[in-house]
């Protein structure tokens, strides 16, 4: 093993319940790293790649902040800016690389420590959406930390990301702490009417050089298949008559 930090892989699920149900899955692998370990572990790996061109690379600029500023640097100042929050330890996020030179993220996740490294204070989730091309990040402090280290964070929807749902929802999180299970649950709701789900569950497996090739040979076009994916559900809700939300402005 050459970091302790990690591949996970699982599944994903969604099921919409409103205005009719519809539900999908799918397979999929994502990395988790601590952003302070990053040219370390790229270094180690060979195939992966840290800002240049490779079958697996980490790129700056596909992720908040100015891409000049370390990543890290860039969440802690966010962080700062919408919370008053100073005291900060790690920050580790679960995220899609560029696989082939191709990258899209439908959310990563920040995982904010506190300066002893064992609660996680502040969730940040960095959401984009296709085909506008658009970022937004929700800072969301921890409300709760139950026995079993589930974290729990919600925040009402500010960015628009499908068409077929309207932008007056609220997003309620349930996360668990990465460790050899990982699980994200994430409830839409308009008032307190269950509109959505999202559910990831997903098991750790040793960040080493074996384990980085067989998943990118598992998944060779990892995020190509997402958004595609995204594009057929699309186009399932569009011929069903879901009602359609147009983009209009620039959120």
């Amino acid at each position: 093993v050459l970091f302790e930090f990690r591949l996970y892989a699982g599944s994903v699920s969604h099921c919409r319940t409103q205005p009719f149900e519809q539900r999908f899955n799918y397979s999929l692998f994502m990395v988790y790293l601590d952003l302070s370990e990053l040219s370390e572990i790229f270094n180690a790996i060979k195939g992966w790649s840290l800002d240049d061109r490779a079958l697996a690379a980490f790129y700056r600029c596909d992720h908040l902040g100015d891409p000049d500023l370390e990543l890290s640097q860039s969440v802690r100042h966010l962080i700062q800016e919408t919370t008053t929050d100073t005291d900060m330890g790690s920050i580790r996020l679960l995220t899609h690389l560029r696989y082939f030179g191709h990258c899209f993220n439908p959310v990563s996740f920040y995982y904010c420590f506190d300066a002893d490294d064992r609660n996680v204070k502040t969730v940040v989730a960095e959401v984009n959406n296709t085909p506008w091309h658009e970022q937004h990040c929700y800072v969301m402090p921890v409300t709760a930390n139950d026995s079993g280290d589930k974290l729990h964070v919600e925040t009402n929807k500010a960015f628009h990301v499908s068409p077929f749902l309207p932008m007056d929802l609220i997003y309620r999180f349930a996360l668990t702490i990465p460790g050899e299970e990982l699980l994200i649950n994430i409830d839409v709701d308009k008032e307190t009417q269950p509109v959505f789900n999202a559910s990831m569950r997903l098991n750790r497996i040793p960040l080493t050089q074996m384990n980085a090739w067989k998943s990118i040979i598992k998944f060779p076009a990892m995020t190509m298949q997402i958004v595609l994916g995204i594009y057929w559900q699309a186009l399932k809700l569009k011929l069903k008559g879901a009602t359609y939300h147009p983009h209009t402005v620039k959120s």
